[in-house]
């Protein structure tokens, strides 16, 4: 693991393989989300790619099935197309080789959307990640 900045209120850490959400820019239009990320330190072994991995939460709490875009491996960002009046989960993972990072040791960030908006919520769920 490895510092690699600081933003206001955030520690950003890469840890080998697996990609951290950093979301320094407020691009929000509609129901569209850029999820940014700090790509991972890639070891003895290149990044082939990312998934995207997003999931409703509802009302009661309960979470919908993860729902993933994949994208190449020259990708740092990706504008998600969102519901509005929801609330999400998102995570990234890399890929390399025949392998796939983790999702559960990815950063989760948590945010809800209104009238077509992001209202930032930016909560960060730590999934079994030691820092």
């Amino acid at each position: 693991m490895s510092l690699t900045g600081i933003l206001p209120g955030f520690l950003l850490i890469t840890i080998l393989g697996i990609p951290v959400i950093v979301n320094t820019t407020k691009i929000v239009t509609r129901r569209m989300v850029a999820v940014v990320w700090e790509p991972p330190l890639e070891g003895a072994c290149p990044i082939d790619g990312y998934s995207v991995n997003y999931r409703e939460v509802m009302l009661n709490g309960t979470k919908s099935e993860w729902h993933s875009v994949t994208l190449n491996r020259y990708a740092t960002s990706y504008m998600l197309h969102l519901k509005c009046f929801k609330e999400y989960d998102v995570a990234v993972t890399s890929r390399s080789g025949y392998e796939e990072s983790n999702l559960s040791e990815s950063k989760i960030w948590n945010f809800k959307t209104f009238r077509g908006n992001i209202i930032f919520h930016c909560d960060f769920i730590d999934n079994n990640v030691t820092w």
